[in-house]
C-alpha cells in the first residue's frame, strides 16, 4: 500500500490545469482531441483524489495501531543492538576484531531510536485529537504529514533490523601487538638491561621498577626493552606503552593500544573502561611498559589484570621517586645509576663530535664531562652546547663556570628545567627549604644527617618542634622524602646523604635565581679563597656558605641584617674583628668548628641575641667570652675537641655555670678534663637533659669513672681519650634500676693503659660503633666475671645484645686474648 500511496503522490503533483475556459476556443479537430485530453485529465484527477483521500486515511485512521507497531520496532532494534554489542564484546575475548560492516552498523542505531522516541512520545496527542474530530477534520493535513513520518520511521527501523543480522563478527587478530619506537645508541645501560631481560624471564617477577635521577635514561633505558621485545621470539600477544602516567590518561592509552570496540572512550566512565580493558587482557599475554611515574598507578583500577606466574604477563614502570616502586609493590627494584667516569666520557664525545685532535683541549673536555657527574642528560646537553668549539680557551671558560656557577651556563638551564620537577613533587614549602638548605655544603661532601638537622631546627625549619628529639625524628623522615625523590643519595656510610654535583647546581640555580626574592644564598664554598667576598655582596643574603675555604681574617663589619645562617667553618680563621657580629643580630645558625687557630671571640658575640645553633667544636679557642649567657635562644651548642682549652679546667667550670642559665638549650656537645668538672656538670639537672655527645680527656684525679653517672641520659655519642691513670670505667655496684643507655650508639676508648675491658657496654643495648685503641693492658670485650655479677643485679641478659653493632675496631691491644660471652659478639 505504501508503493501505490507514493506513485498516486507523484501523479497528484504533475496533474494538469483544471480550468475548461481554456479549451473553448481551440479549432475543431482540436476540441475532439481536447475533449478526449479533457476526459482523461478529469479521471486522473479524480483517481488522485480518491487515492489521497485513502493515503490519507491510511495514515490518519490507522496512527494508534502504527504507534504500537513503532514501539515495538524501537524495542526490538534496541535488543537488536545489544545482542550485536554481546557478540562483539565475546569476539573480542577470542581476539577477534569486529568487521568494518558490523562497525558500521552500530553507529546507526542510536539516532534511529532517539528518533522513534520523539514521534513515540508525540503520537499519544495526535491520537487523541483524531478521537475528537475524526479522520476528516481540518486538521487532516497535519495529522496526515504525522502520520506519514510514522509509517516512514516504521520501514526504516524493519530495514535496519533486518540489515542487524551478520554471518560473523569478524576475523581473529593478529597475535603480536609490538612498535618498535625510535631510540638512539646508548652508552653505560648493559648491565642494567640485563638485569630487566632477566627479570622479564624470571616468573616470579611481576612487576619491576626502575628509578633514578631525571635525566638519568630511564626512558632511554625502556625504549630499549620496548624495542628487544620486537625481536623474534616474540613471547607476548602486546606491548603497551604509556608516556608519562603523570597525567590521568592511563587508562585511555591502553584503550587506544588495544581497541576493545569503536565506540568513543569518551563517552566511557572509568570503571566501564577497566572492565573493558580487564576483559581484553586477561585473555592475553602482555608487557605494560609504564614511562616516568610519579604517583601511585592503582592497577585494578585501572583494569590491569595483576601480573603472575599464571598469566605471564608483566608491568615494567620508571620513575624518579623509589618509594612509587614500593607502593606499587614492584617485585624487583632497579636503580638506573649514573655512568661512570669512562661511559660519560664515551658518551660525551658522541654528542660533542669533536673535530679537533689537540691532546690539551680534549684534556680540558675530560674535566668539562666529569663536572657532568655522569649524568646523560647533561652529558648531552653540554656536549651539544660544545660542538663546533676547537679553541682551548672556550673549554677553559666553560670548565670554570661549571665548576663555580654551573647555573650561569645558558644551556643547562634547560636541564635544571627537567631536574626541578622532582622539586615540585615536594609538597610542603619547609621541605622545599630544606632541600634548599644543603647546597650550602661543598660539592661532592657527605652531609652528616644529624648535623644538617640540627640546622634545620637553628634555622626554623623545623620550629613546630620544641624538642630537638621530636624534631630529629621528623628531620630523618624530611631525608628519607629527599633521597626518595631522588634530590638526596644515601651515602656508603648511613649516618651522611649526598647531593649529586648537577642537582646541587640546580638547587642553587632555585635558590639563587628563581625563587631569589625569599631565598637569597651566597655559596663560595671549598673554592679556596683566601679573603671573604666583597662587603657589597653580603647586603640582601640570607643564608652564606664560605666553608671550606683559606679565609684568615675577618677584618671588616658586614651589613647584612637578614642573614640567619653563616658557615664559616673550615677556614684558616685567627682573628674575627670585634665588630663584625653586631649587625647580624639576626643570625640564627653560626658555623665556626674546624678553625684550629681561632683562639678567642670577640666580646661582640653576645650580640647574636637570636643564634639558635652554635657550632665551636675543633677550634683553638682557650677560653670563652663570659657574655655566652646573653645567647638566651640557644638551642644547641657544639663544644667537643676543643683541646686546647682542657688545660684551664677553672675556665671550664665557669663555662658550665654559663651554660646553666641557657634555659632553652637542647642539645650540647662538649669536652671536659676532670673529674671535678664532670660531677659538676652532672648535678646540673638542666645539663644533664641536653647532652649528647661527650668527650672525657685527660681524667687524671682517680683510677675509676663511675660511667654508670651517666646512664639514662640523651647521650649518643662517648669518647673517652688519654685517662692513663684509670682503671675500671663502672663500678661493680649497678643500682637495682637497671640504669641503661639506650641512645648510646658510638663508644670510642683510647689511650686508657690501665682499662682491661669494656663489659659495662652490656647495658648499651643499641650499641653502632665501638673502637678501642692504644689500650696496653685491655685483654676482653666482655669480662665473665664482671658480666655474672651485672646480670645477678639487672637479670638475664639478652643474648642479641649487640645485634644493632656494624662498627668493631680493635687497634693496638698488645694483651689482647678474647672475648667472653660468644653469644654477645657472635655476628661481628
Amino acid at each position: 500500500m505504501t508503493h501505490n500511496f507514493i506513485k498516486s503522490e507523484s501523479t497528484y503533483r504533475s496533474k494538469p490545469p483544471s480550468d475548461s475556459s481554456l479549451l473553448v476556443n481551440q479549432t475543431p479537430h482540436l476540441i475532439m482531441g481536447s475533449l478526449c485530453t479533457f476526459q482523461i485529465g478529469i479521471d486522473t484527477i479524480i483517481s488522485d483524489c480518491r487515492d489521497c483521500i485513502v493515503g490519507q486515511a491510511c495514515y490518519t485512521c490507522k496512527l494508534k495501531r502504527n504507534h504500537k507497531a513503532l514501539t515495538r520496532a524501537r524495542e526490538n532494534l534496541e535488543a537488536r543492538k545489544g545482542d550485536v554489542n554481546d557478540s562483539v564484546a565475546r569476539a573480542e575475548q577470542q581476539l577477534i576484531k569486529p568487521s568494518n560492516e558490523v562497525k558500521l552498523w552500530l553507529t546507526r542505531p542510536e539516532k534511529t531510536i532517539e528518533k522513534a522516541e520523539k514521534l513515540i512520545d508525540r503520537a499519544s496527542g495526535e491520537i487523541e485529537k483524531l478521537r475528537l474530530a475524526g479522520c476528516f477534520s481540518k486538521d487532516c493535513k497535519s495529522s496526515y504529514k504525522f502520520g506519514k513520518q510514522v509509517a516512514r520511521e516504521l520501514k526504516e527501523i524493519g530495514v535496519l533490523l533486518n540489515e542487524g543480522y551478520f554471518d560473523k563478527i569478524g576475523e581473529k587478530e593478529a597475535a603480536s601487538k609490538v612498535e618498535r619506537r625510535p631510540s638512539e645508541p646508548t652508552v653505560g645501560l648493559g648491565s642494567t638491561l640485563s638485569l630487566v631481560r632477566s627479570s622479564l624471564e624470571d616468573n616470579n617477577v611481576g612487576i619491576i621498577g626502575l628509578y633514578g635521577l631525571g635525566g638519568v635514561g630511564k626512558t632511554s633505558l625502556l625504549t630499549e626493552i620496548n624495542n628487544m621485545l620486537c625481536d623474534p621470539p616474540i613471547r607476548y600477544d602486546v606491548v603497551i606503552w604509556v608516556e608519562s602516567s603523570r597525567s590521568d590518561t592511563v587508562q585511555e592509552k591502553i584503550c587506544e593500544k588495544i581497541r576493545p570496540s569503536d565506540e568513543p572512550w569518551k563517552k566511557k566512565v572509568g570503571g566501564e573502561m577497566a572492565q573493558d580493558i580487564y576483559r581484553i587482557l586477561s585473555q592475553r599475554k602482555f608487557v605494560l611498559l609504564l614511562d616516568d611515574v610519579w604517583k601511585l598507578v592503582n592497577l585494578k583500577d585501572v583494569g590491569i589484570p595483576n601480573p603472575s606466574p599464571e598469566n605471564g604477563s608483566k608491568v615494567v614502570l620508571t620513575t624518579r621517586l623509589s618509594h612509587v616502586c614500593r607502593a606499587m609493590r614492584a617485585q624487583r627494584i632497579i636503580e638506573v645509576k649514573c655512568l661512570g667516569e669512562p661511559e660519560a666520557w664515551t658518551l660525551f664525545q658522541q654528542k660533542v663530535t669533536f673535530t679537533n685532535s689537540d691532546p690539551e683541549v680534549r684534556e680540558v673536555a675530560k674535566s668539562v664531562a666529569a663536572e657532568c657527574g655522569g649524568l646523560p642528560l647533561a652529558l648531552d646537553i653540554i656536549g651539544r652546547a660544545m660542538t663546533g668549539k676547537t679553541r682551548r680557551e672556550s673549554w677553559d671558560f666553560a670548565k670554570k663556570v661549571l665548576k663555580n656557577s654551573a647555573h650561569k651556563f645558558v644551556e643547562i638551564r634547560k636541564l635544571y628545567s627537567v631536574l626541578s620537577d622532582s622539586y615540585e613533587t615536594l609538597l610542603r614549602d619547609r621541605m622545599k627549604s630544606c632541600f634548599l638548605y644543603s647546597s650550602l655544603f661543598p660539592e661532592g661532601s657527605p652531609i652528616l644527617k644529624s648535623s644538617l638537622i640540627n640546622y634545620w631546627f637553628g634555622e626554623g625549619l623545623l620550629d613546630m618542634f620544641e624538642s630537638i628529639n621530636d624534631a630529629l625524628t621528623h628531620g630523618h623522615y624530611v631525608i628519607e622524602q629527599l633521597v626518595s625523590a631522588n634530590l638526596f643519595q644515601q651515602d656508603e656510610k648511613d649516618d651522611y646523604v649526598k647531593l649529586h654535583d648537577v642537582i646541587r647546581d640546580m638547587a642553587l640555580w632555585i635558590a639563587c635565581g628563581r625563587e631569589a626574592a625569599g631565598k637569597r644564598f651566597l655559596v663560595q664554598a671549598g673554592l679556596q679563597l683566601t679573603e671573604a667576598p666583597k662587603v657589597g655582596n653580603w647586603k640582601d643574603m640570607r643564608r652564606m656558605s664560605l666553608m671550606q675555604n683559606e679565609i684568615k681574617n675577618l677584618s671588616f663589619i658586614p651589613r647584612c641584617p637578614k642573614i640567619e645562617t653563616l658557615f664559616l667553618n673550615s677556614n684558616d680563621l685567627q682573628v674575627i674583628k670585634g665588630g663584625f657580629f653586631q649587625s647580624i643580630r639576626n643570625l640564627r645558625v653560626l658555623n665556626l668548628s674546624d678553625n684550629r687557630n681561632l683562639t678567642r671571640l670577640p666580646e661582640g658575640i653576645s650580640e647574636l641575641v637570636s643564634l639558635e645553633c652554635l657550632d665551636l667544636s675543633s677550634t683553638g679557642l682557650r677560653e670563652l667570652p663570659i657574655k655566652l649567657e646573653s645567647l638566651s635562644k640557644l638551642k644547641l651548642l657544639d663544644l667537643k675537641n676543643i683541646k686546647k682549652m682542657e688545660r684551664i679546667p677553672q675556665k671550664l667550670i665557669r663555662l658550665i655555670e654559663e651554660l646553666r642559665r641557657l634555659q632553652d638549650l637542647n642539645m650540647l656537645s662538649t669536652h671536659i678534663g676532670s673529674i671535678s668538672a664532670l660531677e659538676r656538670f652532672l648535678s646540673s639537672h638542666n645539663l644533664r637533659g641536653c647532652m649528647v655527645e661527650l668527650w672525657l680527656h685527660t681524667l687524671s684525679e682517680s683510677e675509676e669513672l663511675n660511667v654508670i653517672s651517666l646512664a639514662n641520659m640523651k647521650l649518643e655519642s662517648l669518647n673517652v681519650c688519654n685517662c692513663e691513670i684509670m682503671k675500671e670505667v663502672i663500678r661493680i655496684q649497678i643500682p637495682t634500676n637497671t640504669p641503661r643507655f639506650d641512645k648510646l650508639g658510638t663508644v670510642e676508648i683510647s689511650f686508657g693503659h690501665n682499662l682491661k675491658d669494656t663489659t659495662w657496654l652490656i647495658l648499651a643495648p643499641n650499641l653502632k660503633s665501638l673502637t678501642v685503641a692504644f689500650c696496653q693492658e685491655m685483654e676482653k670485650i666482655m669480662s665473665k666475671h664482671k658480666l655474672s655479677e651485672v646480670a645477678n643485679v639487672v637479670g638475664d641478659l639478652d643474648s642479641k645484645q649487640f645485634d644493632k653493632l656494624q662498627i668493631l675496631w680493635l687497634n693496638t691491644l698488645p694483651n689482647w686474648k678474647a672475648y667472653a660471652g660468644k653469644p654477645y659478639l657472635s655476628h661481628v
